[in-house]
């Protein structure tokens, strides 16, 4: 079937990385590539009943913000949304996207938007990646999925890779060459400093003698190629561990030297700058709270750097392994006052609001899908402040509506660009009874 074609003037973004203009029969069309203000030729990929997904033909007035990408694969790679476009034209609509999304879902604004914290590095940052691997004709691919599919776009190159997880791609590609592992599905790969920890997912439902053999092969290839020390091994029901399953990094919060630790299954900021940054701004708001809730808490991203400053914190987080990470890192930086609690956050605040538990601050963290349920809650724990860490602007605003309909003021919203050239939108709300 061969698509229409049309002439678009591009409007806007969205959030989702697209351009966003009107066919002439006024229906909202999205196209990804594209500049606000550009005429472009496009292609209908999806026809709905209320909009159009498109694919960009042809420009055919471009913008003068328009530069060449710097990655290779960038019209295909499902990776990067944004290479074409400044990157302070990026933070612009970053901004406009994220306080857009909390008026229309919410229709709340803050009393303060603070500058946004732009990245120290716009390329090589990036120290979490998950890399899709498959074996086409023999020979090992591996790199990100396509836009919009499940084809993998391999690449010798990714420019926001920081060295380490770039050696590491390099690494696994020249080793899987040698030792074809056609049941690998994909390596996660993080790097919070020099060293690097791989976690393989397999394809098998059985691990075998071979397959334990050829991993250790792999293992003990890769600790020839500088930066490779660690690699984790894990399986649906069981885990196979060859190296060491955590590794360690440094952070500073005010002024402060804080040992922390990684490891499989564990979630990272992938931006170790800006999250370093986004650390000192909540720990800052949070400061005179001698008792603080910390939902969601992972690893400690937060929960660790509060208590180092004499506050008593609660970390829950529903992930064992997480807060197993937790509770090491606390040990390391000598720290009784911090409780880690492997428990969901839903149940975790109906439990302490039965119990009558108060704290002076709250700490919300959640996925993608925001905090819903545990938003009705938050404000029968006393809190004075909340402050709510986002990564999904649309949920923040349904959940801080939510919340200042209970008696808090929204005071400040922060952008943090965890993610330079994609779409992503890091952010910081704080709010006060």
């Amino acid at each position: 079937m061969e698509y229409n074609t049309f002439v678009l003037r591009i409007e806007s973004l969205s959030y989702g990385g697209r351009g966003v203009g009107r066919r002439s029969d006024g229906k909202v069309v999205f196209v990804p590539t594209v500049i606000p203000g550009e005429t472009v030729l496009v292609s209908v990929v999806k026809e709905h009943p209320k909009f159009v997904n498109a694919r960009m033909v042809d420009v055919l007035d471009p913008s003068p913000l328009r530069q060449a990408p710097r990655c290779k694969t960038f019209d295909q790679c499902g990776g990067c949304d944004w290479q074409h476009m400044p990157y302070e034209y990026q933070i612009k609509w970053k901004q406009d996207i994220l306080l857009s999304e909390i008026m229309k879902i919410g229709k709340i604004e803050p009393e303060e938007v603070q500058p946004a914290v732009e990245s120290l590095y716009t390329y090589a940052y990036r120290r979490v990646a998950r890399l899709q691997c498959a074996y086409i004709n023999g020979q090992p691919v591996i790199g990100f999925f396509m836009k919009g599919s499940h084809r993998i776009v391999d690449f010798l190159e990714c420019p926001v890779l920081s060295g380490p997880l770039q050696a590491a791609s390099t690494g696994l590609r020249h080793v899987l060459e040698r030792y074809p592992l056609p049941y690998v599905v994909s390596f996660d790969m993080q790097a919070p400093s020099k060293d690097v920890l791989i976690s393989t997912r397999l394809r098998a439902a059985r691990w075998t003698m071979e397959s334990e053999k050829k991993m250790y092969k792999i293992f003990m290839d890769l600790e020839m190629v500088p930066g490779m020390s660690f690699t984790v091994v894990g399986e649906k029901r069981r885990d196979y561990v060859f190296g060491q399953r955590y590794l360690g990094y440094s952070v500073d919060v005010k002024g402060k030297r804080l040992e922390m630790v990684t490891g499989f299954g564990s979630f990272m900021q992938a931006n170790q700058h800006v999250n370093a940054s986004m650390t000192d701004h909540v720990v800052s708001m949070a400061e005179g709270s001698k008792d603080i809730l910390d939902l969601y808490c992972g690893g400690g991203n937060f929960s660790v750097p509060l208590a180092s400053l004499g506050a008593r914190v609660t970390a829950i987080d529903r992930n064992a392994r997480l807060i197993a990470q937790g509770k090491r890192s606390a040990r390391l930086n000598n720290l009784p006052n911090t409780r880690f609690i492997c428990m969901d956050s839903l149940r975790a605040v109906r439990q302490m609001v039965s119990e009558s538990m108060t704290f002076n601050t709250v700490i919300l963290d959640p996925p993608r899908e925001g905090a819903r349920d545990v938003s009705k809650f938050i404000p029968s724990l006393g809190a004075d402040k909340i402050i709510y860490v986002s990564c999904n602007p649309t949920t923040l605003g349904r959940d801080l509506a939510a919340i200042v309909s209970q008696g808090y003021s929204f005071k400040g919203l922060r952008l943090f660009d965890m993610f330079p050239h994609a779409y992503h939108i890091e952010s910081v709300a704080f709010l006060q009874r």
